[in-house]
């Protein structure tokens, strides 16, 4: 089993105070650990929900409480904050990971997610 760093990007174009939801999906042969999350987008969004596949929720954010952008993205442009998770989170093989998001500037809106880590290929 080849073991090696990976980044796995998830990304998402939302219309005018639309939501829809960026996801990371892992292929039938691969597990994807990932150790820190860059996000970057052209707009303000809430992020309404983040969710594995099996419905269990990695935050208490929901459409009433939203965890804004601003507390996720970097202050200044053309940089990114990278958030450090407090432990590994682990993407088994044929898994989608989701971030429900709702675009809050009043005008298109691209956000992408990526997740810094490693993968293993069985």
């Amino acid at each position: 089993m080849a073991k090696y760093p990976y980044f796995i990007l998830g990304y998402k174009s939302l219309s005018a105070n639309a939501t829809g939801a960026v996801q990371w999906t892992t292929g039938s042969n691969e597990t994807v650990v990932v150790h820190k999350i860059r996000i970057h987008s052209t707009g303000a969004f809430d992020l309404i929900d983040i969710e594995d596949q099996a419905g269990t929720p990695y935050s208490n954010a929901d459409s009433n409480n939203p965890i804004d952008s601003n507390l996720l993205t970097a202050s200044t442009k053309n940089s990114y904050a990278e958030i450090v998770l407090p432990m590994p989170l682990e993407l088994p093989p044929s898994t989608t990971f989701t971030f429900t998001v709702k675009d809050t500037s009043g005008s298109a809106n691209e956000i992408f997610i990526l997740g810094i880590g490693t993968r293993e290929v069985k």
